[in-house]
């Protein structure tokens, strides 16, 4: 059993609000309690042993929270049949517990809202509601609704709704509901030579006492008006034949998919698909976004409402070219940031430091080519910085150093507010054309009568032709992936007339080689292909032939710099390695019908066969290790070992390149993530110690810091050693000898760090005297200081 109230006032003409509750509060003498605070209310009424609530609900109320009741509650209808009734919170909420006539037909999205009114579809698409029925205290209940086409007649000036044919019914649960109205049942009853119809919904009100009168036809009621668009959305077309929407033939035609119940257009990764700013109506796709502009998986569009989700880093427009209102392109990233006045001073002042610094930072350390240290990893960081994916799994810190090292500089600076791409490509192809000036002029300084020639040649001069190779050799490899970049069109198809045409890649709104910027950005990029990177590439692959006819010096200089890396005859090596990440590019840019694992498996290759060809040559020449050894370690070094290692060395970053692209390759992201961040690690440990070496050898710090470890080493030496001949002596009970050779070795001491610190650079004396007599030890201390010992000579056992 359960608790079951009905009476005639729920279905009088008088208010609900005069119709009084079931049960009302009293006294214990039977006098109406006037008010009640919830909280010191101990009357509940409960359940025990019944079981309406597995059929139906165990209480049934026609007139619950408009009724009248005499006493004033401090909270409300819901919170009082919640007390009253002793029932958790969450069991309230649902018709097993308690049910009511249905009140109102509400949208579940925002059932404080009765708006449910206007639903916008297209020719073809199925209309779609979130409903539920709602009782007394907005309990959800089951209901069974009525879909009715309505016409509207003027009788007397009164409005009379008619129903027409049944078009749908369905049965609503006690929760939210999606209903779905296919389009086979709407254009059965709907005329679409208008643009709107109404649409009822209904839920009966039955009786439910056999004494109660009750219209029989007693219905709640709510009108949905249902707009039909004349046109398709975009990307569709209208089937003449069914008069309804349908999916471009020339869409699919080209890998993508249409769905017309939510618009949206699936496209493949790289894709780009949209509407021209000037034309609306026409849709434009390309099959060749930016990676850095456009995502790379599957991607569903709504070209109505949202058309930018496609694009990364908040872009948008034509091939997500643009930067949002307010926001700029930067040089060094794909983002777009707000420029601010301290923004752009910021990047004047980088720039102003960055060239001079980086240049004298490579002076002091000697880092460059011609060192045979560096080649490896200056031909890894091209590669990574001209690889999308290996970026953006870099930790910050790693990706700044290494874009720094490839004359980039791993975060996007401004250069002014609103700059786009334009501006950013202009930049990126002057940029090196500046390092190169600075170095330039650190060689034409020293002629200069106005300074001190000497002193400043004295410490750049030996080294700026080096640095000069080393930054040209970088200023080819970044000028090439700017001057591809600059030079790499892609095809903007249109939908409706089934033609393309050419546009560049970075700003889909500048037809290629068809609008000023683009004519300017593309004439810089050939001269500088023509004039730069053409005769660098000639020179680093044929140079060596070339000598006979180039006699002049600083070409001389400049190319044993270029080649000083090589054995003779492999000087052509360099310009082979040079040109790899321009193939690389070129295979990413230009042959874009290749997948990314595709590119990333030819890079494989590439650098396997590389690998076996430095295995079977060993090209590269000895490291220098005059200043940064010790003379014991220095006389086992070899030319021949210290060339293996030049090699090893060169090598062990060719198989990282090989290990890293070989998890690219695979589709197993997991896994490829952690190889990313490992080959990082091994990298930029190798780097560090590649600075480490140039430190030590080349800097004169590093010399002055060798020869403070090298005396205090020889005086950690020489005093173990005094303790082991005293507790050698100790025991054999012969005390009066160990003083002796102590103090000899003492003095000793002394005087060979006085003769340290009096020789030349790195110059240090490490002999052995573990095996010398006494009478030799005498004899050393004489030759080097006044004779501190006068007893006669003892012998040691």
């Amino acid at each position: 059993g359960g608790m079951y109230i009905m009476d005639n006032c729920t279905f009088d003409l008088k208010p609900l609000n005069e119709c009084y509750c079931f049960f009302q509060f009293i006294h214990e003498n039977g006098s109406l309690i006037e008010n009640i605070t919830l909280k010191y209310l101990n009357v509940t009424i409960n359940f025990k042993d019944n079981r309406a609530d597995e059929r139906v609900a165990n209480l049934f109320n026609t007139n619950i929270d408009k009724c009248k009741l005499e006493t004033e509650i401090d909270k409300n209808r819901t919170q009082l049949f919640h007390h009253l009734f002793h029932a958790p919170h969450g069991d309230m909420n649902s018709s097993f517990y308690m049910s009511s006539l249905p009140r109102r037909i509400a949208n579940c999205n925002d059932s404080e809202n009765d708006e449910l009114s206007q639903i916008n579809i297209y020719k073809g698409q199925n209309v779609t509601m979130d409903l539920m029925v709602l009782a007394d205290l907005d309990l959800p209940i089951e209901a069974v609704v009525f879909f009715n086409r309505e016409q509207k007649q003027f009788v007397n000036q009164t409005t009379i709704r008619i129903s027409l044919p049944l078009v749908y019914n369905l049965k609503l649960d006690d929760k939210c509901n999606k209903v779905i109205i296919p389009w086979s049942y709407l254009k059965k009853h709907i005329n679409f030579t208008i643009e709107f119809t109404n649409l009822q919904i209904n839920t009966p009100i039955f009786s439910l006492a056999p004494n109660t009168i009750v219209p029989q036809n007693l219905f709640l009621y709510k009108l949905v008006n249902i707009s039909i668009f004349p046109t398709c959305p975009p990307g569709f077309i209208i089937n003449e034949t069914d008069n309804r929407c349908e999916c471009n033939p020339y869409l699919i035609k080209h890998k993508m998919a249409c769905k017309l119940s939510n618009t949206k257009l699936t496209i493949p990764g790289l894709y780009w698909i949209g509407q021209m700013p000037h034309n609306s109506s026409d849709v434009y796709f390309s099959k060749s976004c930016h990676p850095g502009f456009c995502r790379k998986s599957n991607k569903s569009v709504d070209l109505s409402s949202n058309p930018d989700e496609q694009c990364m880093f908040g872009r948008r427009g034509i091939l997500c070219s643009k930067c949002p209102k307010g926001m700029s392109a930067v040089y060094g990233s794909n983002e777009c940031k707000p420029c601010f006045i301290h923004r752009v001073l910021l990047t004047v002042l980088a720039f102003l430091l960055l060239g001079p610094l980086m240049v004298i930072t490579m002076c002091y350390f000697n880092l460059t080519i011609a060192t045979r240290t560096l080649n490896g990893f200056l031909l890894y960081i091209c590669l990574v910085n001209i690889s999308v994916d290996v970026r953006r799994s870099q930790i910050a810190e790693e990706s700044t150093i290494f874009s720094i090292l490839s004359l980039d500089l791993g975060y996007g600076l401004c250069l002014y507010n609103g700059s786009d791409q334009f501006a950013a490509a202009l930049f990126d192809l002057l940029f090196p054309l500046y390092l190169l000036l600075i170095v330039a002029s650190a060689i034409l300084l020293p002629k200069s009568k106005c300074l001190n020639s000497q002193r400043l040649h004295k410490a750049v001069g030996p080294r700026v032709i080096p640095v000069l190779a080393t930054i040209t050799w970088l200023s080819c490899s970044h000028t090439s992936v700017a001057v591809i970049s600059s030079l790499h069109p892609t095809d903007l198809c249109n939908t409706v007339t089934e033609t393309c045409r050419k546009v560049w890649i970075y700003d889909g709104e500048l037809e290629y080689f068809g609008c000023w910027k683009h004519i300017l950005v593309g004439a810089i990029a050939l001269l500088m292909l023509i004039f730069i990177l053409l005769p660098i590439a000639l020179i680093a692959i044929f140079g060596d032939l070339l000598r006979r006819c180039i006699n002049k010096k600083f070409y001389l200089n400049f190319l044993d710099a270029f080649h000083a890396s090589y054995r003779q005859g492999y000087g052509f090596w360099v310009g082979i390695r040079l040109m790899i990440p321009n193939i690389i590019v070129l295979l990413k840019t230009v042959f874009t019908g290749l997948e990314q694992q595709q590119v990333d498996l030819a890079i494989v290759i590439v650098f396997i066969i590389i690998l076996c060809f430095q295995v079977v040559t060993n090209p590269f020449r000895d490291i220098q290790f005059d200043r940064c050894l010790p003379q014991s370690l220095k006389r086992k070094m070899t030319k021949k070992l210290s060339k293996k290692i030049a090699n090893l060395l060169d090598m062990s970053f060719l198989l990282n390149v090989i290990l890293l692209y070989s998890f690219l390759a695979q589709e197993k992201k997991e896994i490829a993530k952690i190889v990313i961040i490992l080959s990082r690690v091994v990298a930029v440990g190798e780097f560090l110690m590649i600075v480490l070496y140039h430190f030590l050898e080349y800097t004169s710090l590093g010399g002055k810091l060798i020869r403070k470890v090298t005396i205090l080493v020889s005086r950690i030496k020489r005093l173990l050693k005094v303790k082991s001949v005293k507790r050698s002596n100790e025991d054999e009970g012969d005390s009066s000898p160990t003083g002796r050779v102590n103090t000899v070795y003492l003095e000793l001491n002394r005087a060979e760090e006085s003769s340290c610190e009096s020789e030349t650079e790195n110059e240090v004396r490490s002999e052995d005297t573990g095996s010398d007599s006494e009478e030799d030890l005498f004899k050393r201390a004489n030759q080097l200081r006044e004779p501190l010992i006068t007893t006669p000579t003892i012998s040691l056992q």
